[in-house]
């Protein structure tokens, strides 16, 4: 145990890091959702606005799902 951490604290950090991973892993998953839908959108959408936000989208979800799974490691 890491000096000064008390049974219970270190319990806590383990459980701290076990929540984090978590929440990463099911934000990348939400994100692919989105990626996955602002392609369609860009591919069929029939509103140009709406298409060029789906490029936004796709490029910073993407951007965000690669820096989420760089942290998992």
């Amino acid at each position: 145990m890491a000096r000064g951490l008390t049974p219970l604290g270190g319990l806590l950090l383990v459980a701290a890091v076990l929540c984090g991973r978590a929440f990463l892993t099911l934000m990348i998953q939400h994100h692919e959702g989105a990626v996955a839908m602002a392609k369609q959108e860009r591919a069929g959408g029939a509103h140009e606005p709406a298409r060029r936000m789906a490029a936004d989208i796709v490029s910073g979800q993407s951007a965000e799902i690669a820096t989420m799974r760089r942290l998992l490691r």
